[in-house]
């Protein structure tokens, strides 16, 4: 009788991890599935507004290392092989947990002839919901398209306007497939 209960707890955490594994392989195969239909071009990490609250990260209240004060512009560029293509600018930003759960940035990409093709007003507030963990980034996202006239290469320069930003996420990528 003892064996039989031993027996039928193996298997269940077998059967536990088993259906976890295939929960993740499905995530994994949804993630290709995605990347192949709509393949990314450009992606990049922006540093952010990041600043110590704890005095185990330096002087309190000052900017983290490699983070830029609000309002200094960040400039990229990024070539594209393909004229008239419609794309999507992805921008996923994280907040640190004592920051106020939304982020002023301003956004502008120039094509090869420096003719502006995306903007993006620092009014318009990026918006999300605060993490319930005094430790844990809330983080959110938001996608805008544009069509990528000429092909060669293009400038995109982002400005954050407020402190409290981890880090800033962008991608291009084809959404025409």
């Amino acid at each position: 009788m003892k064996s039989s209960k031993v027996l039928k707890a193996i298997f269940y955490i077998f059967l536990m991890f088993f259906l976890s594994g295939l929960i993740i392989l499905a995530g994994l195969l949804f993630q290709k599935w995605r990347n192949d239909k709509y393949p990314i071009f450009w992606k990049k990490t922006f540093p952010g507004t990041a600043v110590c609250y704890w005095d185990s990260c330096g002087k309190k209240d000052s900017l983290l290392p490699n983070n830029i004060e609000p309002g200094q512009p960040r400039i990229e560029t990024f070539l594209l092989e393909e004229e008239n293509k419609e794309l999507t600018l992805e921008v996923r930003i994280s907040i640190q947990p004592i920051a106020k759960p939304e982020a002023s940035l301003e956004i502008e990409l120039k094509n090869p002839d420096k003719k502006r093709v995306f903007y993006l007003s620092k009014e318009k507030l990026f918006e999300g919901k605060s993490s319930d963990s005094p430790i844990k980034n809330s983080s959110f996202s938001a996608k805008f398209n544009f069509i990528a006239d000429k092909k060669g290469e293009y400038t995109l320069k982002i400005t954050p306007y407020n402190y409290g930003i981890a880090y800033i996420d962008i991608s291009v990528q084809d959404i025409s497939r």
